[in-house]
């Protein structure tokens, strides 16, 4: 299992903790994803929909529960 925390209550959702899981799969280290926006927008690349990034904000904005698939990247 892979995920990571975000805080809800500061603007873009700052990344709080990410467990080894996401780590290994991202390519990342946690000092890396630390602060980061939880939408995982550093992992969006040319191949991401432009739609589903805006889906994805308007979840965050509204906060809502959804379920969006999206492509993303690792660090590599």
């Amino acid at each position: 299992t892979s995920f990571l925390l975000g805080n809800a209550q500061i603007l873009d959702w700052p990344v709080v903790y990410s467990n080894d899981g996401f780590c290994k799969l991202s390519g990342y280290h946690r000092a890396e994803v630390m602060h980061k926006s939880s939408t995982c927008n550093f992992m969006y690349g040319d191949l991401t929909d432009k739609k589903t990034i805006d889906k994805i904000r308007q979840t965050f904005d509204n906060h809502e529960s959804n379920f969006h698939e999206v492509l993303l990247y690792t660090k590599n």
